[in-house]
């Protein structure tokens, strides 16, 4: 994704983003879903909790490629 956010015309490289995602991650308009179901969070490893913005079951959840790379800045 990343090769892809730095190939749009006009737009400086991305350097490391791991900050400036889970900044975004917290974002009410999240580019990030988060996995949190109410019953289950459980990867048979580890048991996530809901309404978190990241846990270890699912991480930060799915990702809409097109609005991070939008809200990236």
């Amino acid at each position: 994704m990343a090769a892809v956010i730095n190939s749009q015309p006009g737009r400086a490289r991305m350097g490391f983003w791991n900050a400036q995602i889970y900044q975004l991650a917290q974002k009410s308009d999240s580019p990030f879903h988060p996995l949190n179901g109410t019953t289950d969070n459980s990867n048979l490893y580890y048991t996530g909790q809901p309404g978190t913005v990241y846990n270890q079951a699912s991480g930060l959840g799915t990702t809409d490629f097109a609005k991070l790379a939008e809200d990236y800045k």
